[in-house]
């Protein structure tokens, strides 16, 4: 027997759970008394306004299973005596503990008992807690003659029936007893409480197709489900009153595909508004529009009761708003007219927005036939645009920074006469590279390099150019992160495992552009170290081939997860003039990690990286559906001198 915890298993099944008791009534919402039901409830006023609370009641106390959702961001999930976490439970940290938590037992809301403290690429704690702090370790002895009593372990089944099938958990008096994690030959697993060696308590059951189902088990069979939504953005803490042809108008009764009218109540802060259009489970999404009491209206998707995806919003002054949303704020590609009766009266933005604000490359046109051309943020110009007058000519090219004009293109003074400089400032195709996304909406990973110096950057997908907007990038460590407005076929998921030497590994690409073909290639080799140019640990070594063209694109494991980015690799003809001798195949890739670290300030929603190997027809699928050929334009002069610049390891750029 030995002790093989893996915390990410089980931190990733956690994020899985959910409740909702199907053996209690719904509470209604004009009682005064919460009593033997199950609900949901919105603090509206108070230190813990925006903090929700959902499962079971008791005398308006959640007692039993059930969830707080806290307003600083963290969560928990489990068992409950009046609103305070008793016995088996998950909960998640924010703030200076961002991506902490902890699984086990808890006594009047503190860590107390059996548990497992989850740290973020350290070593977990796995031990007893005392008063909400770690006071030591249990685990089994490596002896399994030793009976296993109060104490962490691992067993696998060596013969029977369920030969191959193991436990990995907490053992009283040898026999599972406690948190645990079993699997089985098929593929199935069993995350939850144990007693005397049947599954008793709360626990998680994941089929060998994929299907979950939680619930309350008793003596190794399950008496009941329950099914409560990881996140709930906008719950409904008031009965829908209005009856209609479609939804029901029965109360409490459940709003779930179909289409609904609702208005808020007397004497709720929305109190005016109005909502009309789909529903599904309670929460409006799908297509709908929500009357505003001020005059404003939208008219658009929704998903999870938040405005989500194409849509236009109308002001009541005349402004109105056409394209992406995300999470109820203006995100992505859209339109923005200014049609009040003010100084902008006409006038209209074109490009990327975050968050509500003008952000990434976009076009602002003025009715009097001007134009400004460039990058914003924070919904000022920063970077570099262009002012066209209203004939066409260029009125000022160069740098801008919160709106203010800091200085013009700087020119190449080794340029010669004979260049024509009308020719010199057109933008041209300077070269390539790769990306692949990381998140259903858009989201592209790539080299630093790739982008460095751009104009624009575009994303080839389909027989389609996408515009790409540059999101964040990080220089030291080559790393960039871009959005386009679009939806890739499929994502690839970031491995959560620690690069290993002699991995196999694959790197997707599009070597020399579009010079052979635009076909994606795809290379084998190994990881040949753990380390790239210098020591430098942030990289790693392999042999797989790599040429021109291949920056930024995906370095895969068996799985089908990303260990990380084609970066670099050694220029031949300097290591030979230098050394002497030819290096063979010495290329470099940036970690997994490093990735992680650009888009953990970002709302992105990474996809679980997979467990177990899969084909390499399944994997060649997943590539070609998901690796982009970038373009990256320039103008002449910009080109001439990026050629003139003398390197000693050669960037992967065309």
């Amino acid at each position: 027997m030995k002790n093989s915890y893996n915390g990410i298993l089980f931190l990733g099944l956690i994020f899985l759970l959910s409740f909702k008791s199907w053996s209690l009534p719904v509470c209604n919402d004009n009682d005064d008394v919460w009593n033997n039901c199950f609900g949901t409830y919105e603090h509206l006023e108070g230190e813990s306004k925006g903090e929700i609370i959902k499962g079971e009641f008791l005398n308006n106390y959640l007692n039993g299973y059930g969830a707080i959702y806290y307003n600083n961001g963290s969560f928990y999930k489990g068992n409950l005596k009046n609103n305070i976490a008793n016995g088996l439970g998950y909960e998640t940290y924010t703030g200076e503990y961002q991506d902490h938590a902890y699984l086990g037992e808890f006594l009047n809301g503190k860590r107390h008992g059996k548990g497992i403290y989850f740290y973020p690429n350290e070593k977990n704690e796995i031990g007893i807690f005392k008063n909400g702090d770690y006071s030591h370790s249990q685990n089994c002895p490596k002896d399994d003659t030793v009976e296993w009593d109060n104490c962490y372990g691992y067993y696998k089944h060596k013969e029977g029936d369920a030969k191959g099938e193991s436990y990995e958990g907490w053992f009283k008096k040898n026999e599972y007893d406690g948190i645990g994690l079993y699997e089985y030959n098929n593929g199935a697993s069993y995350l939850g409480e144990w007693k005397s060696g049947e599954q008793d308590g709360y626990g998680l059951f994941e089929y060998s197709d994929g299907k979950k189902e939680d619930g309350i088990h008793k003596n190794g069979k399950l008496q009941y489900t329950l099914d409560l939504d990881n996140e709930i953005d906008n719950p409904k803490i008031v009965e829908n009153n209005q009856s209609n042809k479609i939804c029901s108008n029965e109360v409490n009764a459940v709003w779930d595909n179909c289409f609904g009218i609702y208005s808020f109540p007397k004497g709720d802060e929305y109190y005016g508004d109005r909502y009309e259009g789909t529903f599904k489970n309670d929460y409006w999404h799908g297509q709908g529009t929500y009357y505003y009491s001020d005059g404003d209206k939208y008219i658009g998707e929704y998903r999870d009761g938040k405005k989500a995806g194409q849509g236009t919003y109308y002001y009541s002054s005349g402004d109105k708003y056409v394209g992406e949303f995300k999470k109820d704020e203006f995100n992505g590609l859209g339109t923005f007219y200014f049609l009040k009766d003010d100084e902008n009266k006409g006038d209209k933005y074109v490009g990327f927005f975050k968050n509500g604000l003008r952000h990434g490359e976009g076009s602002f046109y003025y009715v009097d036939g001007r134009i400004e051309k460039g990058e914003f943020k924070n919904d000022k110009l920063n970077g570099f645009a262009i002012i066209y007058n209203s004939d066409g000519s260029v009125d000022k090219k160069g740098i801008w920074k919160d709106d203010e004009f800091q200085y013009s293109e700087n020119k190449n003074p080794n340029q010669k006469k004979s260049v024509d400089k009308k020719n010199n400032n057109n933008i041209l195709n300077a070269a390539s590279g790769t990306g692949f996304a990381v998140s259903s909406d858009g989201y592209i990973i790539t080299n630093y390099h790739v982008i460095d110096g751009c104009q624009s950057v575009k994303i080839h997908s389909k027989g389609k150019v996408i515009p790409a907007s540059i999101i964040k990038f990080d220089p030291q460590n080559d790393i960039a992160l871009l959005k386009g407005n679009f939806a890739p076929t499929y994502v690839l998921p970031l491995s959560n495992e620690s690069t290993e030497l002699l991995e196999d590994i694959f790197v997707a690409g599009f070597p020399f552009g579009n010079k052979i073909s635009t076909a994606i290639k795809v290379t084998k080799g190994i990881v040949s170290s753990l380390t790239g140019i210098g020591n430098n640990f942030s990289n790693f070594q392999i042999d797989a081939a790599l040429q021109p063209g291949n920056s930024g694109g995906p370095i895969l494991n068996n799985k089908g997860n990303v260990i990380g980015v084609a970066v670099a690799k050694l220029d031949r003809k300097y290591i030979e003039k230098n050394f002497g001798v030819i290096p063979e195949n010495t290329n470099f890739g940036i970690k997994t990690s490093v990735v992680k670290s650009i888009i953990n300030s970002t709302e992105i929603n990474l996809p679980q990286p997979y467990k177990n190997e899969m084909s390499k027809k399944e994997l060649g699928k997943n590539i070609s559906n998901s690796t982009y050929y970038l373009s990256c334009w320039m103008t002449s002069a910009q080109i001439e001198k990026m050629q003139s610049q003398k390197v000693i390891f050669k960037n992967l750029l065309n």
